[in-house]
């Protein structure tokens, strides 16, 4: 015979209300409770207002910082590895490989001394000629031919041979293209194009010496490219560092795939950072150094 099951009595709430139907039941797998039929989804803890973006960083705040009279760079972080920029009437060069950024830099420098600065700039081309160098730089968002248009920069192009009875001649065309605008700014690229024609260093060294001091007596602030296959830290010095007041090597490592890039001041009279090696980027914005990003390595 079938038994009746006793119901179980309900427990009193007394004067508590009613429990609503499905109140409190658990989502499975989640531990909250399930939103009611038509109500609006939980806003997200990140969502509202939308932020906004924070400003890029200045090439020139410590250029501004340091009231040294230097010429700023252009590039973001360059700057602070040079203590405030370039020596005004200094010449500075670049070291680096094929594809390193070496006259990504140097037009950066005359991109921004024009645009933030007013000093107007002459680009003596002695490698792949002016309009290709144009041509690559407006790839980058750099339209020099603009300046060009503007007599604020003029484009120079000559062959070693013709750069060696310049030199001679104490700068004859050079000299006069820097007077008709008033540069403050002298870019050369590269200079390994005028060295390679001279076989042996100590006549290197004498035609890179004339021409430099020819720079220096025009009141300009030089940058110059230099060549190099080798930016090892056992590499062999060129005559040019000798010779020049500021001296930055550009170097590639591998990891995989990927290219890492490494920049570093290795003559700097009194800089802090006379050695130290920090990352760098190239980008469609041209370079940047990541100076915040903390020091990779350094010197003694």
């Amino acid at each position: 015979m079938a038994r009746k099951r006793a119901r179980r009595g309900k427990k009193s709430r007394g004067n508590l209300p009613p429990r609503k139907k499905n109140a409190g039941r658990l989502v499975k797998g989640r531990g909250k409770p399930a939103p009611k039929k038509g109500a609006a989804k939980p806003v997200p803890k990140s969502a509202g207002p939308m932020q906004a973006k924070p400003k890029p960083q200045s090439p020139c705040e410590a250029w501004k910082k340091s009231k040294t009279g230097k010429s700023c760079t252009g590039v973001v972080g360059l700057n602070e590895i040079l203590d405030g920029g370039l020596g005004a009437n200094s010449i500075s060069i670049i070291i680096g490989g094929p594809g390193s950024g070496k006259s990504i830099i140097a037009s950066q420098f005359i991109e921004h001394g024009i645009k933030s600065h007013n000093e107007p700039a002459v680009l003596l081309s002695l490698e792949q000629g002016g309009e290709k160098h144009v041509e690559y730089m407006k790839r980058l968002g750099m339209d020099l031919q603009k300046h060009v248009q503007n007599k604020k920069l003029i484009i120079l192009t000559y062959s070693p041979n013709e750069m060696q009875d310049l030199i001679k001649g104490s700068g004859g065309m050079i000299k006069d293209a820097v007077d008709s605008i008033g540069a403050k700014r002298f870019v050369i690229d590269s200079l390994s194009s005028l060295t390679s024609f001279y076989k042996e260093d100590y006549e290197k060294r004498r035609a890179v010496s004339n021409f430099f001091s020819s720079l220096r007596s025009w009141g300009v602030t030089v940058l110059a490219t230099v060549e190099s296959s080798d930016t090892s830290f056992e590499r062999k010095f060129q005559v040019e560092e000798f010779l020049a007041d500021t001296v930055l090597v550009l170097r590639q490592q591998y990891e995989g795939r990927v290219r890492r890039n490494y920049i570093s001041a290795e003559k700097l009279c009194g800089s802090k950072n006379l050695g130290v090696i920090f990352n760098y980027r190239l980008s469609g914005d041209g370079m940047s150094v990541e100076y915040d990003a903390g020091l990779i390595g350094g010197g003694d």
